[in-house]
């Protein structure tokens, strides 16, 4: 009776209205509390920019530029000093938004979760860029991608009795499954690399800062006005210009349309990079 504890602590600590701010769990618990009345307006904030309805989500602004970093400076430096292949794991679920910010760090091979990839043409692209590197390479692969084969059974972090506390079974570490098989296919040393959590930490970037500051007021400005029930958003009217706004959307409409994959146009299968489009989007 989840609802109803929610209901009588909010009355005891004499809570008038509830800001919820994360990702589609977060945003499905708050649209449940919003169904029993409970004044409760939702802000989105995720890494995985995994969120309908939104221009971005906050919190992938930032992890991308620390991914973006991370990855540059593996590259530049490490990959580069010691002719290694470097992968590199992203976080994302099922989303390849920040998988694919990599690229921003010059990442050479990138690997999303949405889609299933040739293992044989990862080989194949992968040599190719080392080679045309001169001996050295960069890979970020999402932490849920998957191939046309098995490399082998990914690690699976759980909480609890085998999901965690919104029932997602988490698959982790297959950097390592992709060092030892690239390390056997292709005869090159490789080293796995788990920056995990640290793209979620740290100072936010200038934009990210901002437009979240802009939708907490705009949360308070609602909820002082009477409006529930609702999503806060971000929304860019006119792609030819910079302009971002807030605005407003129903839970229901969220909750229609839960998650937002990477778009179909923003990656290419054959080169195993992001698009144009894609970049467009992250300028």
């Amino acid at each position: 009776e989840g609802t109803a504890q929610v209901k009588n602590t909010l009355r005891a600590l004499d809570v008038d209205a509830v800001v919820a701010i994360g990702g589609d769990d977060t945003l499905g618990a708050a649209a449940k509390l919003a169904r029993e009345g409970i004044a409760i307006v939702g802000i989105p904030k995720t890494v995985d920019n995994d969120l309908p309805h939104t221009y971005y989500t906050p919190g992938f602004p930032s992890a991308a530029y620390y991914l973006a970093s991370f990855t540059d400076e593996i590259k530049r430096d490490a990959a580069y000093a010691l002719s290694r292949i470097y992968i590199i794991e992203a976080l994302g679920m099922k989303a390849g938004w920040l998988t694919c910010a990599g690229a921003l760090g010059g990442a050479d091979v990138v690997l999303p979760p949405e889609w299933k990839i040739s293992w044989k043409h990862t080989l194949e692209v992968l040599a190719k860029r080392y080679q045309e590197n001169g001996n050295f390479a960069v890979v970020v692969v999402s932490q849920e991608a998957h191939f046309d084969e098995p490399l082998k059974a990914p690690i699976i972090l759980t909480v609890g009795m085998g999901v965690d506390q919104y029932g997602h079974t988490r698959k982790s570490f297959i950097c390592l499954t992709l060092r030892d098989r690239l390390q056997k296919e292709l005869g090159i040393e490789a080293k796995a690399l788990y920056p995990g959590n640290y793209v979620e930490t740290g100072a936010p970037v200038p934009l990210d800062r901002d437009l979240a500051i802009a939708l907490g007021h705009k949360a308070v400005e609602l909820l002082g006005g009477g409006t529930y029930g609702v999503m806060l958003r971000l929304v860019r009217p006119d792609p030819s210009k910079l302009e971002i706004i807030t605005a407003a959307v129903p839970f229901e409409k969220i909750l229609a349309q839960s998650h937002r994959p990477l778009d179909p146009e923003m990656f290419d299968h054959t080169n195993l990079l992001p698009t144009k489009t894609f970049f467009d989007y992250m300028a």
